[in-house]
């Protein structure tokens, strides 16, 4: 059984992520809190004691603030719509976020008794949000016939195959001296068959030096020469002699992994979201081309200077 301080900490944290889902990001896509921004009016917000008219199940009343089950359920619906992680399941974590709406009501009617939804920064704030929202539902008509067809995927895969691939690693062991003579000097002995490890022990200055010139497995190179040089290689191989930043480096590929062409059915999803977006971008582009041709905008670039 939880104990009192886990249920509240627990009860907290869902009322904390909540508030952050609904005020800090999402909002286009929750469209229950247009509700707590109601088109810009003239008038003046004065609270009114009528009684509410009641469509749905009575979930919660705040004087005449009304919500529904129906209406609470399409709340967390349209949450997880955003946030996919979002649980709200059990039925401490449902009573939580009841409580949490009841608490933001209760506030939002004060705020409005305080006519603080008259004040001129409140204003301009709901009016941006109310902009961003149109901005964002005009997107969704514009694109929302966008459809994919399997055979883009297959082209664009076949076009950009190198693309996708496994990230590649190699295992390398460097040698690292001042002066090109000497570096041509220990390359000539390790083609001979010298112990790499060994020479790299006796003359490299690289910190390595204590391990045999090992640098484990690495994603990149010091420099790109040094990327260049280590993609040649086959494992085993010796490069020669690369001027780098800290002297004249001679590398050796112990072992490579990765860098495998990945099939098409693991990057199928990607591509698929990828070209749908291209696709949007160029449609939202081309429209706005349109709206500039019978718009009339002037602009003074002067002033932002």
């Amino acid at each position: 059984m939880q104990s009192y301080k886990t249920k509240r900490f627990k009860s907290l944290f869902l009322c904390s992520v909540f508030l952050f889902f609904v005020f800090l990001a999402g909002c286009d896509k929750l469209p229950f809190l247009s509700n707590l921004f109601p088109a810009k009016t003239n008038k003046q917000s004065t609270p009114t004691l009528e009684t509410p008219t009641i469509q749905g199940t009575l979930l919660a009343k705040v004087d005449n603030w009304v919500l529904t089950l129906e209406d609470y359920n399409q709340k967390i619906q349209d949450l997880r719509q955003v946030y996919p992680d979002f649980k709200v399941e059990s039925f401490d974590d449902k009573k939580t976020l009841l409580e949490e709406l009841i608490r933001q009501q209760l506030l939002v009617q004060d705020a409005k008794l305080r006519q603080l939804d008259r004040k001129k920064e409140v204003s301009l704030a709901v009016e941006e949000f109310r902009r961003g929202l149109l901005v964002r539902e005009i997107i969704n008509v514009l694109t929302e016939d966008i459809k994919i067809e399997p055979k883009e995927i297959e082209n664009y895969y076949n076009q950009f195959k190198d693309s996708f691939r496994e990230s590649q690693q190699w295992r390398v062991r460097e040698i690292v001296v001042s002066t090109q003579d000497q570096a041509k000097q220990i390359l000539i002995e390790a083609l001979k068959g010298g112990d790499f490890a060994s020479l790299a022990t006796q003359y490299s200055k690289s910190p390595s030096a204590s391990k045999g010139g090992d640098l484990g497995f690495i994603a990149q190179a010091k420099f790109p020469q040094l990327d260049a040089v280590l993609s040649t290689l086959e494992v085993g191989g010796i490069s020669n002699v690369v001027k780098g930043p800290d002297g004249f480096y001679i590398v050796k590929l112990e072992e490579r992994k990765g860098g495998k062409e990945k099939p098409l059915s693991d990057v199928w999803d990607e591509i698929k979201e990828g070209l749908t977006v291209m696709k949007q971008s160029q449609k939202l582009q081309d429209y706005i081309t349109k709206l500039k041709q019978n718009a009339k905008i002037e602009i003074h670039e002067d002033l932002l200077r």
